[in-house]
């Protein structure tokens, strides 16, 4: 699950670039399985599970930030599909939460989370596929082997262009480095802080 962002012209650290894929589970988990059963309501529904999990004052603004911002969806998303992509761009507790959840070996964990799951996998759905890349300045050869099919639950912060992660404020251009190169079917295009387009036109 891939979030890309291509802006190199900020001098801003995308913290969630800096999260390292080691995070990762090594071991096989379960599928993430059940949400596809949850019915497909408003966000406002959506993320009242959530009420126990986040910071809820929080969370209700940045809903209404997210709608407010999603009034001309492309790709033939709804508003609240839209505005579900939206909300997870937007820094907050709501991300690495959820992450946590994805990547936990007890799927109970993801429960209360299917209701925005659903809505959310809903609008990832209807975006076209991209090649992206993720750069770590670590050396993960003995973690991840060439050719080597493997799953990341979470999702993670890649770019469209190379260029931005040999900047200085990720991981450069030397020193030991791992660099993935994918061909992704579900991602969010982030352009500038906190927004999004579904688009593959790449502004470099």
């Amino acid at each position: 699950m891939m979030a890309a962002k291509d802006n190199i012209t900020t001098t801003a650290i995308n913290p969630r670039y800096l999260i390292s894929v080691r995070d990762e589970p090594t071991q096989q988990l379960k599928l993430i399985a059940g949400y596809e059963k949850e019915e497909l309501v408003s966000l406002e529904k959506a993320v009242e599970p959530l009420y126990e999990l986040l910071d809820i004052n929080e969370l209700k603004e940045n809903v209404e930030i997210a709608l407010a911002n999603s009034k001309n969806p492309a790709n033939g998303l709804t508003r609240d599909e839209s505005a579900a992509i939206h909300l997870y761009t937007i820094e907050s507790d709501l991300y690495p939460t959820l992450n946590h959840a994805l990547r936990a070996a007890n799927r109970r964990k993801l429960l209360p989370w299917f209701p925005y799951l659903k809505l959310f996998f809903t609008a990832l759905s209807k975006i076209p596929p991209s090649i992206v890349w993720r750069d770590v300045k670590e050396d993960l050869s003995k973690v991840y082997e060439i050719g080597e099919e493997c799953t990341w639950w979470a999702f993670s912060s890649c770019t469209s262009t190379i260029k931005v992660l040999e900047c200085p404020q990720y991981v450069g251009k030397r020193g030991k480095r791992t660099i993935f190169n994918m061909y992704i079917y579900i991602y969010i295009r982030v352009v500038t802080e906190n927004k999004f387009v579904h688009t593959r036109r790449f502004e470099e």
